[in-house]
């Protein structure tokens, strides 16, 4: 299982940040619980055994997200991939990240590629968030990087994420969570939903509505939203959605 979660800055007098025409598609990787299993195993001799294998899922989930990145890249067109891992403190999966990451490099020379850690990467995401495409990174760095990722272009009202499975049924949704407090209100800024069927549809093949949806969304957030908090959009949540409809 992986995650996508974009991070889209658009222009608009209103906020900062919108103005760099930027998106940001982060993967990813959602490791299981392996790991915490087999580190718990008090028997050296099962121990022994388990060990290998849980290096061997490792090395094969880090080896095919490093080649989901690419051709994610090469997919939407973008010019460079980003990896990033703690791998000065956090030496050995960060190290077999970054040997994975390298080797698999190599293959794509027209698409430049940099490693960065992510202590630096969130700061680089505040002052120059222009510089990223396509990050991959863990499922630990992954979250804090898109939780970021959701406020600096926004709030959790425009982010969007989906949970792909290539061999099953994928998910999408807002990753904002619930707000109860807001319930029955109308309030509630309707985009992310609005977005996360667009990614929905870019991943099924329809790349052409999933474009619609984007460029719909991008037009009522440059021309028509006073702000995307829930409550101040000088909109109410269904208004919203019909102002995107109309754009289409």
């Amino acid at each position: 299982m992986t995650q996508k979660k974009p991070a889209i800055w658009t222009p608009g007098d209103w906020n900062a940040f919108f103005g760099f025409g930027t998106n940001i598609l982060v993967n990813l990787l959602v490791l299981t619980g392996l790991l915490r299993f087999v580190l718990k195993m008090p028997d050296p001799i099962v121990f022994g055994r388990i060990l290998p294998a849980a290096g061997l899922m490792l090395f094969l989930s880090t080896l095919y997200y490093a080649y989901l990145a690419w051709s994610l890249a090469k997919k939407t067109g973008r010019k460079s991939v980003c990896m990033s891992d703690k791998n000065n403190v956090m030496r050995f999966g960060g190290d077999l990240w970054l040997r994975t990451f390298e080797e698999v490099a190599k293959e794509y020379p027209d698409i430049e590629h940099f490693h960065m850690f992510v202590d630096a990467l969130t700061m680089q995401m505040v002052r120059a968030p222009e510089m990223f495409d396509v990050i991959v990174t863990n499922n630990m760095f992954g979250d804090i990087i898109t939780d970021l990722g959701a406020m600096i272009q926004g709030g959790m009202g425009i982010a969007a994420g989906g949970n792909i499975n290539p061999k099953g049924v994928s998910m999408f949704e807002p990753i904002g969570g619930s707000a109860p407090k807001y319930t029955g209100r109308n309030v509630i800024n309707p985009l992310a939903a609005i977005c996360a069927v667009g990614m929905l549809l870019f991943e099924i093949g329809e790349t052409q509505a999933a474009k619609l949806i984007e460029n719909s969304v991008k037009m009522v957030v440059r021309t028509r939203i006073k702000d995307l908090a829930a409550g101040r959009m000088g909109y109410s949540t269904q208004q919203v959605g019909d102002l995107v409809v109309r754009n289409l």
